[in-house]
């Protein structure tokens, strides 16, 4: 068997992805803050080069001028009393640590008996190559683990899945004006790092999301500074657990031109791949429901299933998109799916929509039907759940305060919350999980706050101890 053969199959991205222009691109990358801190590098070298210190560092006069060549913030800090307020920076070493990396890897500086020296090659690229060049490098070498320190068994590990796994957080910002909350990610990270451990094992509550909180800001920071993403609204925070521990964080990222450039080279080794343009004319469900997926507002969402094959019946439409949905594992595409068939018409679609009561669409299918009359709740009752619940508050999770409400409105509707939860712990899907990971964080009810702490520990046994088979 070849080793092509036996090659895991790349799981295809939903929505449609255009490339940049080179006009954009061009623009992009003379705005990279790397590049830019290459290019200080180089002058600060000289053409002789300088020989490197202990450690393998380079000397600086002073921190300014070392804040100064890598681009680094300087804010007045936030936190302290006014008359206290002192301007901070981020602890320069680990840029200064990932910068030489990428220099020497990317060919912007050769190492030269001990000294490092600006390399001749690197002039003659055009700026689009030389930025391009240096953020894939970048996302080469890791820039987790390759910045900062090691020995700690969990950052070590912390910092080894956030490198694994930036690649598909960026990859879910690919089409053009995609935006996403910097709060998403940061439950993003903390669930796959709770996924490699299966348990907490700090002793303090809260300790385990700080430090995945923390790393993941200085990830999303990192890739700011690379020219991969911008980011919009950031803030220095001071953490109540660990007083004195301030980073940026919050806001939303988009990536850059220099980014949508630059990642698809990176999608294969994640497992991903680019989906193919539709045949001209005949546009797929599954192309249609990944562009619903990135459309912002109802009237938008309407427009693009009014214009999707007009030429067909309405019930062939249907037909076509519940074909995608037998096998809609993924909660974003069975919700979009089912906000097609709105659209077209719950009475046409509904002999079609029964076919999903044997998919993982199930619950989703039977409320559907419910909702619109088309079958009692008798009836359904087999199929019936909260999925379609959870579904819905997880896509709220990068919104902290729209899931703060509707998570304790809907609790504050049981009879017995304890019961809701439980139920919850106990859906093995991604869904529950990233939800009950952001309310352990955002939900500081004290009518609900250690419910929701004991949901959250039983449910990662639930995922700990699942068959990986079903």
């Amino acid at each position: 068997m070849s080793v092509s053969s036996r090659r895991p199959l790349l799981v295809e991205l939903p929505m449609h992805v255009a490339p940049p222009t080179a006009e954009a691109v061009a623009a992009s990358a003379h705005r990279s803050p790397l590049l830019a801190t290459l290019t200080r590098l180089r002058r600060h070298l000289g053409p002789n080069g300088l020989a490197l210190g202990p450690g393998g560092r380079l000397t600086f006069p002073d921190s300014a001028s070392l804040a100064e060549m890598l681009g680094l913030p300087v804010v007045i800090d936030p936190c302290a009393p006014p008359d206290e307020a002192e301007p901070v920076s981020p602890d320069p070493v680990p840029r200064l640590t990932l910068a030489l990396a990428v220099a020497v890897e990317s060919g912007a500086v050769d190492e030269v008996d001990g000294r490092l020296v600006p390399a001749v090659p690197w002039e003659d690229e055009t700026e689009v190559v030389r930025a391009a060049v240096a953020l894939d490098t970048l996302l080469e070498l890791g820039p987790m683990w390759t910045s900062l320190p090691r020995g700690e068994p969990f950052l070590d590990l912390r910092d080894t899945t956030l490198d694994s796994t930036l690649v598909n957080w960026l990859a879910t910002l690919l089409p053009e004006g995609r935006v996403q909350r910097v709060d998403h990610f940061v439950n993003w990270g903390i669930d796959v790092c709770r996924e490699q451990l299966a348990i907490d094992s700090f002793p303090r509550r809260g300790e385990f999301d700080l430090w995945v909180d923390n790393g993941t800001c200085y990830l999303i920071d990192t890739l700011a500074w690379a020219g991969a993403i911008d980011w919009i609204g950031s803030e220095l925070r001071e953490c109540e657990l660990e007083p004195g521990t301030k980073w940026f964080g919050g806001g939303s990222i988009r990536l850059t031109a220099l980014g949508r450039h630059v990642l698809p080279d990176h999608l294969a080794d994640a497992g991903i791949k680019l989906r193919p343009p539709d045949t001209e004319g005949e546009p797929s469900a599954a192309g249609l429901l990944g562009d619903i997926l990135v459309t912002q507002g109802a009237d938008a969402c309407r427009a693009l299933v009014a214009r999707w094959r007009p030429e067909l019946a309405d019930a062939d439409r249907a037909r076509l998109i519940v074909e995608v949905l037998l096998d809609a594992t993924e909660s974003p595409l069975r919700t979009v799916g089912f906000m097609a068939l709105e659209h077209i018409g719950p009475e046409v679609a509904a002999p079609y929509v029964r076919q999903l009561l044997d998919s993982p669409s199930a619950e989703t299918a039977a409320q559907f039907l419910v909702n619109h009359d088309l079958a009692s709740a008798e009836q359904m009752q087999p199929f019936l759940g909260f999925g379609p619940l959870i579904d819905a508050l997880a896509t709220l999770v990068g919104q902290p305060d729209r899931l703060r409400r509707w998570f304790v409105h809907a609790l504050e509707q049981c009879e017995a919350p304890e019961l809701l939860l439980e139920v919850i712990a106990l859906y093995p899907t991604p869904e529950a999980t990233m939800l009950l990971t952001a309310a352990a964080r955002h939900v500081t009810d004290p009518r609900f706050a250690n419910l929701i702490g004991a949901a959250e520990q039983c449910h990662r046994t639930v995922m700990a101890e699942r068959d990986p088979a079903l």
